[in-house]
C-alpha cells in the first residue's frame, strides 16, 4: 500500500498533470513557439506542484517552513518562465526575480537565527550571484544548441541525481519532490520527440525547483556543501556536447556526451552520499532520511 501511494504521488499524478496541462495550454494557444513554450512551462510547473501537493499537502498562507515556501516560489517561476519563454525584453530579469525570491524565503531562518549582518550579506550576495551565473551558463548553452530532447534529458538526468543524493543524505521528502520534477521532465522529453518544445520557459521552472531543493538540503538537512556544489554545476557539464568534435555528430551522440559529462560530475556526489548512508547505523539512517530501517 505504501509503495502504491509512493508511485502515485511521485510518478503517476505528476506525469498526468504535466501532460494534461501541456496539451490544454497547447490547444488554447496554437502551434506558435510562444504557445509551445508556455505549454511546457505550465506543464512542468503543474507536474511538480501536483507532486508537492500529494507529498506535503497544500501549504498554508503564510507558509511556516522553507519547503512550504518553495511551492509558491515555483508558481512565481512559472509566471517568470512564461515571460522568459515568449522572448520578452530583459528576459534575464525573469531568472533574477524568482532567484531572489527563492533565496529570500529559503535563507530567512538563517538570517534570523544564525547569521549576523555581514555574514548574511556575504551568503545572500554570493548565492544570488552563483544562481545567476549558473542560469546564464545554461541559458547560453540552450541558445546555441539545436532544439530537441537534449535540454529536457539533461535536466532529467540532473534531477535523478539530485533525488538520489537527497534520498541518501537529506530527507526522503526532498528526494520525492525531486522525483516529481524528474517525472515532469521525462514527460517533456517524450513530447519533444514528436513535437517542438522550446525550452526557454520550462528550464527556468526546473532551475528554480532544483535550486530550492539543494538549498533546503544544504541548510536544513544533511546535504554536504561539496555534494551540493557538484549537483549545482552538473547542468553546465553539458557544454561538452558543444565541443567541436562532438557537435558535428548526430543528436544522439551529443545527448550521450552531455549525459556522460553530467554523470562524471554527479557520480562522486552519489557515491559519497551512498557511502555515508551505508556507514550509518539503521536507527540513525531511519531518523535522518525517513526511510524505515532495514
Amino acid at each position: 500500500m505504501l509503495l502504491t501511494r509512493l508511485l502515485l504521488d511521485t510518478l503517476v499524478f505528476p506525469a498526468l498533470a504535466c501532460a494534461v496541462a501541456f496539451w490544454i495550454v497547447r490547444g488554447i494557444g496554437g502551434k506558435s513557439d510562444p504557445s509551445r513554450s508556455a505549454a511546457a512551462a505550465v506543464g512542468l510547473g503543474m507536474g511538480y506542484l501536483t507532486g508537492h501537493l500529494r507529498i506535503l499537502g497544500l501549504p498554508p498562507l503564510p507558509p511556516v517552513d522553507t519547503t512550504q515556501w518553495l511551492f509558491y516560489v515555483v508558481i512565481l517561476s512559472v509566471a517568470a518562465g512564461l515571460w522568459r519563454g515568449i522572448g520578452a525584453r530583459w528576459g534575464a530579469l525573469a531568472a533574477a526575480i524568482p532567484a531572489a525570491g527563492l533565496l529570500g524565503v529559503t535563507l530567512r531562518p538563517m538570517w534570523t537565527y544564525h547569521w549576523g549582518g555581514g555574514e548574511a550579506t556575504i551568503w545572500g550576495a554570493g548565492l544570488f550571484a552563483a544562481l545567476l551565473l549558473l542560469w546564464l551558463s545554461q541559458d547560453r548553452l540552450a541558445s546555441i544548441s539545436p532544439e530537441g530532447p537534449q535540454q529536457s534529458l539533461v535536466f532529467l538526468w540532473v534531477a535523478l541525481a539530485v533525488s538520489a543524493v537527497l534520498g541518501l543524505s537529506a530527507t526522503a521528502l526532498l528526494a520525492m519532490l525531486a522525483s516529481a520534477l524528474a517525472v515532469g521532465l521525462g514527460v517533456l522529453a517524450l513530447i519533444s520527440f514528436f513535437s517542438r518544445v522550446p525550452s526557454g520557459g520550462w528550464r527556468l521552472v526546473a532551475f528554480v525547483v532544483l535550486a530550492g531543493l539543494l538549498l533546503n538540503g544544504l541548510f536544513y538537512a544533511q546535504l554536504t556543501g561539496w555534494n551540493a556544489a557538484l549537483l549545482a554545476v552538473a547542468p553546465a557539464a553539458a557544454w561538452l556536447s558543444r565541443a567541436p568534435w562532438i557537435r558535428r555528430q548526430g543528436p544522439w551522440v551529443r545527448i550521450a556526451a552531455a549525459m556522460l559529462a553530467i554523470s562524471l560530475v554527479t557520480a562522486p556526489a552519489v557515491a559519497d552520499a551512498a557511502l555515508a548512508y551505508l556507514q550509518e547505523s539503521p536507527d540513525e539512517s531511519c531518523r535522518r532520511t525517513g526511510i524505515p530501517a532495514r
